[in-house]
């Protein structure tokens, strides 16, 4: 059955507004969605972790390149698992196609991933409601740029 011959959905549908990159539904549940509609929960977790981790190396050193074999040694700090290339590039290029992160060429064998502002605000929204769940409450702060805005109270 299609959407259009499903009232319900149309209801829910037609009752979304979407507002710079985040769905308010009538319900007043909120949540950041991705140019192409892709929300926290549709990544499966393996891209979640990689999108972390882009975003632990761009918040540790901005002037640094994020690249491949910095976004694995980076992730397999944080995991009990090892992720191989197989895992990785497959997993970096569905994040791009979700427009999360950008793919620049280095050189002839290395290629840089930085995060999209779709991807940033993506992470940020994750980090607010998983502090908002632990009673914790997360503010931005002067020091964000120096220290990646991680001020948890």
């Amino acid at each position: 059955m299609s959407t259009d011959d499903n009232p319900t959905e149309n209801s829910i549908e037609s009752a979304e507004k979407k507002s710079g990159g985040r769905t308010v539904t009538s319900s007043g549940d909120s949540r950041v969605i991705a140019d192409g509609g892709v929300s926290w929960s549709d990544l499966n977790s393996t891209q979640r972790d990689i999108l972390e981790a882009i975003g632990r190396l761009e918040a540790d050193d901005q002037d640094s390149r994020v690249y491949g074999l910095g976004i694995k040694r980076e992730y397999e700090q944080h995991h009990s698992k090892s992720l191989n290339g197989a895992q990785l590039y497959p997993n970096l290029d569905k994040l791009r196609d979700y427009g999360l992160i950008e793919k620049h060429e280095l050189d002839r064998r290395t290629n840089e991933y930085p995060l999209t502002d779709a991807g940033r605000s993506m992470l940020q929204h994750h980090v607010f409601l998983a502090a908002d769940a632990c009673g914790l409450s997360v503010e931005k702060s002067e020091t964000a740029a120096t220290d990646g805005g991680r001020d948890v109270q």
